[in-house]
């Protein structure tokens, strides 16, 4: 069995978030094809998931010095190493991606867990073979996508060799067909396959 987890970081909720609308279409087509996929999901506006204080990261390096790698402390850390396929769905927000999402990555970077640190530098320990990233906006995104470049960057640094971006654009600019931009990203989806 295959594990796909999906990191839902679409803030305005399933019902009205277009992102979360061409994430539902991958997974849909993911389980699909791969008939032995479960998939689990974490939503980054779970209350639980919150930023690392001081207190908390003492805490972490206390579990960290005694080797407490399967302390519950650490279950989005482990869960996301063991996935096979990563899906981020993420709206594209003042030039990135919603600040919920950055609170969960500083949760799974865990040294001894996603990544370790050794004398030439950081070597990945994450089993996914492929993350998939997949963002609306509602203006255009002038040059590279930041949000994705960051999440690529972060995918690198846990030994994930491979990503993808899924994006539509200008959904909300006056003058653009934003079905049509929409219908272009699900097509793409679509002939994706894990």
């Amino acid at each position: 069995m295959k594990k796909l987890l999906f990191i839902n970081s679409c803030i305005r909720g399933k019902d009205i978030s277009r992102t979360y609308d061409l994430c539902r279409t991958f997974l849909d087509k993911a389980q699909e094809n791969e008939k032995d996929l479960i998939t689990q999901t974490v939503d980054v506006t779970d209350k639980r998931i919150k930023p690392l204080y001081a207190e908390d990261i003492e805490k972490r390096d206390s579990l960290l010095a005694s080797a407490q790698y399967d302390n519950d402390y650490f279950a989005l850390a482990n869960q996301f190493a063991a996935a096979d396929f990563i899906v981020v769905g993420a709206p594209y927000w003042d030039l990135s991606f919603p600040s919920l999402l950055k609170v969960y990555i500083e949760n799974i970077m865990v040294s001894g867990i996603t990544f370790a640190c050794t004398q030439t530098g950081f070597k990945g320990l994450c089993h996914a073979e492929k993350l998939i990233y997949i963002s609306t906006a509602g203006g255009m995104v002038q040059g590279e996508h930041q949000g994705y470049t960051y999440i690529k960057n972060i995918a690198g640094m846990l030994g994930i060799p491979e990503t993808y971006l899924f994006t539509a654009q200008c959904l909300d600019i006056e003058g653009f067909d934003a079905d049509k931009q929409i219908c272009k990203a699900r097509t793409e989806i679509e002939n994706f396959r894990l």
